[in-house]
């Protein structure tokens, strides 16, 4: 699991939007895409509902989320590194 997969994880929650967060995390949105749909397969487990409309979280997804933030907390902690968020 990489720390970028994560930081566009909790980017797409917090925007709702997979475009709106690869655009601001500067990556092309079939990028973004291709990354959390490995992340899914990665976990087992769909994170997202998908619509015309954006994202919301599954039930998995709000515990994915929970754990993110935590893991990109302790990476941040251990490395010594800002990850923008």
């Amino acid at each position: 699991m990489k720390t970028e997969a994560l930081q566009l994880f909790i980017e797409t929650v917090r925007s709702g939007s997979i475009n709106k967060a690869a655009q601001k995390l500067l990556m092309s949105q079939q990028k973004a895409s291709k990354m959390l749909k490995c992340l899914e397969n990665e976990l087992g487990v769909n994170l997202f509902l998908r619509s015309s409309k954006g994202t919301s979280l599954t039930n998995s997804g709000r515990d994915v989320y929970d754990f993110a933030i935590w893991a990109l907390e302790a990476y941040q902690n251990m490395a010594g590194k800002r990850i923008k968020m």
